[in-house]
C-alpha cells in the first residue's frame, strides 16, 4: 500500500511539472535581476541574487496583482503616484497577516519593501531590481505558483526559498 501511495504522489508531481511547462500556461515576460534580503525573528536571509521574470508591462505592479489574486487576502489600499506604489493587504484564514508594500520604479530599476506582520512575527523583505531585458516565460497565474511555494513546514519553505535564491552561500 505504501509503495503505491508513493508512486501516486510521484506521478502526480510529474504531471504538475509537465503541465506547468506547457507554453499555453505561460505568458511572455522580461528578465530582471533581483537582490533580495529577508529579516524576521524566524528567518534572517542575507541578500541573495536571482534572475526573475516579471510582466513585460507594469513590472512594478506584479506584487500587487499577486496579492489581489491570493485566496483569503484583500488589498485594502492601493495608491499609485508616478513611479511609486503603496499598498496594504489583509489576509484571513489559517495564517492571518497584515502586509504593507512599497514599490518605487525608476526606468530600468525598482526598489521594493514589503513588511508582513503575523501574530508571532514581522517579516521585512527588501528587493532591488535591475532590468536585464530579454524575453522569459512566466505563469499566467503567479498567485497560484506562489501559493504552491508556500505549502509545507517552515523549514521546507525556507529550503525552497534558499534554493530559489541561489543556495545558502550566495
Amino acid at each position: 500500500m505504501e509503495a503505491s501511495r508513493k508512486l501516486l504522489i510521484l506521478a502526480t508531481g510529474c504531471a504538475l511539472v509537465a503541465s506547468a511547462a506547457r507554453a499555453e500556461d505561460n505568458v511572455q515576460g522580461v528578465k530582471w535581476r533581483a537582490k533580495t534580503s529577508i529579516q524576521s525573528k524566524a528567518l534572517n536571509m542575507p541578500e541573495r541574487t536571482a534572475e526573475v521574470c516579471l510582466p513585460a508591462t507594469d513590472a512594478d505592479q506584479a506584487a500587487i496583482k499577486q496579492g489581489e489574486a491570493q485566496k483569503n487576502c484583500k488589498m485594502t489600499s492601493v495608491q499609485r503616484s508616478g513611479g511609486k506604489t503603496v499598498a496594504d493587504m489583509q489576509c484571513t484564514g489559517e495564517h492571518p497577516s497584515s502586509t504593507h508594500i512599497e514599490v518605487v520604479k525608476d526606468g530600468d530599476t525598482m526598489h521594493s519593501t514589503m513588511t508582513m506582520k503575523t501574530a508571532s512575527d514581522t517579516r521585512t523583505i527588501k528587493s532591488d531590481y535591475t532590468k536585464l531585458g530579454g524575453a522569459c516565460e512566466m505563469p499566467k497565474n503567479p498567485a497560484a505558483a506562489a501559493a504552491a511555494l508556500s505549502q509545507g513546514t517552515l523549514e521546507e519553505r525556507k529550503k525552497r526559498l534558499q534554493e530559489m535564491m541561489g543556495g545558502a552561500g550566495k
